[in-house]
């Protein structure tokens, strides 16, 4: 029995990069800083993440830089050649579900594009592996 699953909540460390692949499957990319310990012993330590699809588009649309975040997925590994042929690999988590805090209305009641318009606790977005292009 093998078991990959990940759930960490920390900020982004930029807004997500959206783009689209060529069969036109959305895909936003980043990183999520991770705070671990406090005082002179807190460590921060960095993931790269990947969301697909629905989850890439919501990210892309409501998350920025410094927006606190829960993401839940699994590990996977990419791997690539250089152009001087060498390999290279990272450990990448992939997005299965998002969580964006409740939203504090700054611009006020008619805010019409904010998600959290009916629910404040946010949009939980889900999505299972047939999604993927992989």
């Amino acid at each position: 029995m093998s078991i990959n699953t990940i759930t960490l909540s920390g900020r982004l460390v930029a807004a997500p990069e959206l783009r689209y692949t060529t069969n036109g499957t959305a895909v936003a990319s980043g990183r999520i800083a991770v705070d671990d310990g406090y005082g002179e012993q807190k460590k921060t330590y960095f993931f790269d993440y990947n969301a697909w699809t629905h989850t890439a588009e919501y990210m892309a649309k409501y998350a920025a830089k410094g927006t606190p975040v829960t993401i839940s997925g699994k590990l996977t590994q990419q791997t690539w050649q250089t152009q001087n042929g060498e390999n290279r690999s990272k450990t990448v988590i992939t997005v299965q579900e998002v969580v964006l805090p409740p939203k504090t209305n700054t611009v006020g009641a008619g805010d019409l594009d904010s998600p959290y318009q009916d629910n404040p606790y946010g949009e939980e977005i889900t999505f299972d592996d047939s999604d993927l292009p992989f």
